[in-house]
């Protein structure tokens, strides 16, 4: 029984010490957790936000690039016109070509028939 007791009163102070670290450790855990909720909710209430903004944007996208849009409209007719301008500066750059001296002399008038 005295070497019981001995051994005992020997692990005692390291099992006192090792359940003193254990709370501490348990301590900094909550601390450590309680920090990041700190920091979480606040980023989560952020994503939300900018989620909620982005839907608002692709609403207005919707509206102003729909089927019905007057802005769409114009904008095809804005990108016809810019075609029919190449077509022509097109044509500009074939007559330069086969006639490289209208640069200087001017067009020539057309034949009547």
């Amino acid at each position: 029984m005295a070497e019981v007791q001995a051994a005992l009163a020997r692990l005692t102070p390291a099992a006192s010490a090792a359940i003193e670290e254990y709370r501490a450790l348990g301590q900094d855990a909550r601390k450590a957790v309680a920090d990041a909720d700190a920091q979480i909710v606040p980023l989560a209430a952020s994503i939300e936000k900018a989620a909620v903004a982005a839907e608002a944007t692709l609403a207005d996208a919707r509206s102003v690039l729909g089927e019905d849009s007057p802005l769409r409209d114009d904008l095809s007719e804005a990108l016809q016109e810019i075609t029919k301008a190449a077509r022509s500066l097109r044509a500009l750059t074939d007559y330069l070509d086969r006639h490289p001296e209208a640069v200087v002399v001017g067009k020539r008038p057309e034949r009547r028939r």
